[in-house]
């Protein structure tokens, strides 16, 4: 089974919108079609989200609430002791990188630049949604 690590910014696109990629990722997790982990700054990085100008319009506290109950009861929390990692352009990125190393991850999800221009991170491959999709869809574990 591949095992997967989805960043913040994949999630919080699922909230937008109830169309495209990210939104279609969130729900094959809901079908339990592969494993993923996360650092505890994705569940951070959530709570903040309605506070944040930007997003607060389009995103309620009550949906956080159900997005992180969904992320802990179907994902896998990994606990990184500190991260001494310093791989991505935005510091903020390097707990997920972290994450996918520590659980040797096939795949890192991310709309992230930072992260994607990366495209490997040890033997974890970095995917927009898009590319994630289209790796389910194959039926395969290659990119």
């Amino acid at each position: 089974m591949l095992k997967v690590v989805i960043d913040t910014n994949v999630w919080v696109s699922a909230l937008i919108s109830s169309k495209g990629k990210p939104r279609q990722v969130v729900s094959i997790i809901q079908q339990s079609g592969f494993i993923f982990f996360y650092p505890k700054q994705l569940i951070e990085e959530l709570q903040e989200v309605p506070e944040k100008p930007r997003l607060a319009p389009k995103i309620s506290s009550s949906q956080i609430e159900r997005l992180v109950t969904l992320i802990e009861s179907r994902g896998r929390l990994v606990e990184l002791d500190s991260v001494v990692l310093a791989v991505s352009r935005d510091p903020k990125d390097d707990p997920f990188l972290a994450c996918a190393q520590s659980v040797g991850c096939n795949y890192l999800v991310t709309g992230d630049k930072d992260m994607l221009v990366l495209q490997f991170h040890g033997t974890t491959k970095i995917l927009t949604p898009a590319g994630f999709l289209s790796v389910l869809e194959s039926g395969g574990e290659d990119g």
